[in-house]
C-alpha cells in the first residue's frame, strides 16, 4: 500500500505543472475549508489534514484510484463526525472534497435558513447513509430520515449515534402511495445509494428482499403533523409514489423540495406538466445546475424549467406564494446551461455567492432525545 501511494505521489508531481488550475480543478483543493481526516490501512493508520498538498494528494489518489481499495476512514463533517469507506464511490468524493452534492446542501441550507428561519423540520427521502440529514440537522429543528435499505440504514444509525444527535427521527421505511412490502432491489457495494424499488433502475441491483413502504402523509400524521418546510427526494425512478403518497403534507405545509427525477423510467416523470399534476396547485419548477468553476465551494445556479425531460435532472419545486422569500436568483429557461453554470457578469448576483461558510454559526437542536420511528 505505502509504495503504491508514493507511485501515485510521484506520478502527481509529474503532472502537476501542467495540471488545471481551475478552482475546482486538481491539483487545486476541491473544497473551501479544512477538515481533518483518518484513513484506516491495513497496517497503519493515516491522520491528515485536507489543507496540506501532500495530504491532499493522499485524498485525491484514493478517490481517483482505479484500483477497488476499501479502507474506512472518518472526517471532521462541519463539525461532525463522518465514517465511510473508500469502497464506496460517494464516501471516496466525500473523503476526498468533504461532502457530496455540496451544491445541493448548499440550496437546502439556504432555503432552511431563508424560508422557514432554520426553524422548520426537513424530510430526507431517500436518506441513505445519512450525509444530507447531518448536514441539514443543523439548519432545522427537526430531520425526518426516510430510508428502507438496513445496511445504508445501519450507517445512518450509526452517524447519528456517534454524533450524539437530538433532533434527527429515523424512519427505517420507504415512502410510497400505498402501504405494502414490495420488492426492493439491492445496490453493489461499491454504491450504496443505488437501490431501488424498480428492477429497470440499473442492471447492477439484484433482488434483495420485500422491503416496507408506507404513505408518506400516514408516517408524517404518526409523528405528529410537523411542519415540513424542504424536503429532498432521492428514490432512484421512485419519486412519483412517493410524490403521491405526500400530497396532503404538501398541501398542508408547502414546502420548497429538492428533487431528482430519472425520467426514462415509468416511476417518474417524462415531462414538467407531469410532475405539476401530482404536486398540489400554483408550485412552479426550476432546475438546478452545478456552478461549472466553483461547484466545490457550494455554488449553484437555478433557471425555470419546462417540457420534456430527456436526462436525469435535479428539480427545485416550490410554491409561487412564496417566491420572494427564495435565497436565489432564477435565471430564464431560456439561459443556456454554460452562461448559467458559468456565472457571468449579466448574472452575478445571490445564485453565484451561495457558499456553507454560515455553516459554523448554527447550533444544532436538542430539545429531546434521539428518538427513532418504528410504526
Amino acid at each position: 500500500t505505502r509504495t503504491t501511494v508514493l507511485l501515485g505521489l510521484l506520478a502527481v508531481a509529474i503532472v502537476y505543472p501542467f495540471a488545471s488550475r481551475g478552482p475546482c480543478q486538481f491539483p487545486h483543493a476541491a473544497v473551501d475549508r479544512d477538515y481533518d481526516f483518518q484513513v484506516y490501512f491495513e497496517s497503519f493508520t493515516f491522520d491528515g489534514n485536507s489543507g496540506n498538498y501532500f495530504d491532499y494528494l493522499i485524498l485525491f489518489g484514493l478517490m481517483l484510484s482505479p484500483w477497488d481499495w476499501s479502507y474506512d476512514f472518518k472526517i471532521d463533517f462541519y463539525g461532525d463526525d463522518y465514517e465511510g469507506n473508500t469502497g464506496n464511490v460517494v464516501d471516496r468524493v466525500i473523503l476526498a472534497t468533504g461532502s457530496w452534492e455540496l451544491p445541493v446542501l448548499s440550496l437546502l441550507r439556504d432555503a432552511a435558513k431563508n424560508m422557514a428561519d432554520g426553524k422548520g423540520v426537513f424530510l430526507d427521502v431517500g436518506a441513505s447513509t445519512g450525509q444530507h440529514s447531518l448536514f441539514m440537522s443543523r439548519f432545522s429543528s427537526s430531520v425526518f430520515s426516510v430510508e428502507p435499505y438496513p445496511p445504508a440504514l445501519a450507517r445512518l444509525r450509526r452517524t447519528v449515534e456517534i454524533n450524539q444527535i437530538k433532533n434527527i427521527v429515523i424512519c427505517p421505511v420507504g415512502l410510497g402511495n400505498e402501504n405494502a412490502r414490495i420488492p426492493f432491489f439491492a445496490p453493489p457495494d461499491r454504491n450504496q445509494g443505488q437501490g431501488s424499488f424498480l428492477q429497470e433502475f440499473s442492471g447492477e441491483n439484484s433482488y434483495q428482499d420485500q422491503l416496507e413502504i408506507v404513505v408518506g402523509d400516514e408516517l408524517l400524521r404518526d409523528l405528529g403533523d410537523p411542519m415540513v418546510r424542504t424536503v429532498k427526494i432521492d428514490v432512484e425512478g421512485f419519486e412519483r409514489a412517493v410524490l403521491l403518497g405526500l400530497g396532503k403534507t404538501l398541501q398542508k405545509t408547502r414546502p420548497l423540495i429538492v428533487v431528482e427525477i430519472t425520467p426514462e423510467l415509468e416511476g417518474s416523470f417524462k415531462n414538467i406538466d407531469q410532475l405539476l399534476a401530482v404536486l398540489p396547485p400554483k408550485y412552479k419548477v426550476l432546475e438546478l445546475f452545478f456552478d461549472a468553476q466553483e461547484w466545490c465551494k457550494g455554488k449553484y445556479v437555478v433557471r425555470r424549467r419546462t417540457g420534456n425531460l430527456t436526462s436525469v435532472t435535479t428539480l427545485v419545486l416550490y410554491p409561487s406564494e412564496k417566491e420572494k422569500r427564495l435565497p436565489f436568483n432564477i435565471l430564464s429557461e431560456g439561459t443556456t446551461e454554460a452562461e448559467g453554470a458559468g456565472c457571468s457578469d449579466q448574472y452575478q448576483s445571490r445564485t453565484c455567492t451561495a457558499t456553507p461558510g454560515a455553516v459554523t454559526a448554527f447550533l444544532k437542536a436538542s430539545k429531546s432525545e434521539p428518538r427513532e420511528w418504528y410504526g
